[in-house]
């Protein structure tokens, strides 16, 4: 795809590897990544998906621009979540007990599903995005087994395990400084 043309929900060719950069091909050969029906998977859930088509249009216009402002435009709808203790044990136990769980699970996915479109479609991440990307997934991985609210217990195993295997993928990252694009 290369932002070529814009996404539907009836567009998967987000999901075809044949369609992403080869780099990204290359770090991701898991069917896991590739599959629009999981929903942990990094586009899989309506999260997911919802956060790639808009990302994706914002890139449209905006190719030589850091990601980093539109990730801190899904921070801004809860700045509390995103502080310097976000993946304390403290801070992960008042988010269960205020109930906040699921809210921040879904920004933490928007942020995934954004970098990892940068990912599929440019083989690297933007340099600026990447310590939110690392502790967001780690957020996710220490958090998933106890976000019953949101994760059922029977699935919170697999959902860490999925948080893992993007860890992996952000280790092997390239970052890029943009502007990156010649035209």
């Amino acid at each position: 795809m290369n932002y070529q043309t814009k996404p539907t929900d009836e567009d998967l060719a987000v999901y075809d590897p044949d369609f992403a950069h080869p780099q990204a091909v290359e770090l991701m050969p898991e069917p896991y990544f590739w599959n629009p029906d999981d929903d942990f998977s990094p586009l899989g859930s309506d999260e997911g998906f919802e956060a790639y088509a808009k990302f994706y249009e914002w890139r449209m216009k905006n190719r030589l621009e850091p990601i980093l402002p539109y990730l801190q435009g899904i921070v801004s709808r809860n700045e509390e979540f995103y502080t310097e203790d976000m993946c304390s044990d403290a801070e992960i136990a008042l988010m269960i007990e205020n109930s906040e769980d699921e809210e921040m699970y879904e920004l933490d996915r928007a942020i995934i599903a954004v970098c990892f479109t940068q990912i599929i479609e440019e083989g690297a991440l933007d340099k600026t995005a990447f310590p939110l990307l690392q502790r967001v997934i780690f957020r996710q991985a220490k958090y998933g087994a106890t976000m019953h609210g949101v994760i059922s217990k029977e699935h919170a195993e697999e959902y860490v395990e999925c948080m893992l295997l993007l860890a992996r993928v952000v280790s092997q990252l390239k970052t890029i400084d943009i502007p990156f694009i010649t035209e």
